[in-house]
């Protein structure tokens, strides 16, 4: 891809007959809508899962943690 193919679009008004022409395919379409659901799902349960366990690994070691002084 060269420079000259590069479009850069200012408002959203530029942009948006681009993107309907982009996605004017049904297939197109469908997939966008799968892999975007399938990408938010994976981010959220991911998200709650990894803070829960976060939570409780840092309980564990803050709880279980000996301090020990070596004189």
């Amino acid at each position: 891809m060269s420079t000259k193919d590069i479009v850069v679009y200012t408002t959203f008004e530029d942009f948006y007959p681009f993107y309907l022409k982009e996605h004017t395919n049904r297939t197109n379409r469908r997939l966008h809508f799968v892999g975007t659901t399938l990408a938010l799902l994976t981010f959220f349960s991911n998200d709650q899962s990894t803070l829960s366990d976060r939570q409780q690994d840092d309980h564990n070691f803050y709880n279980n943690a000996q301090i020990t002084l070596e004189i």
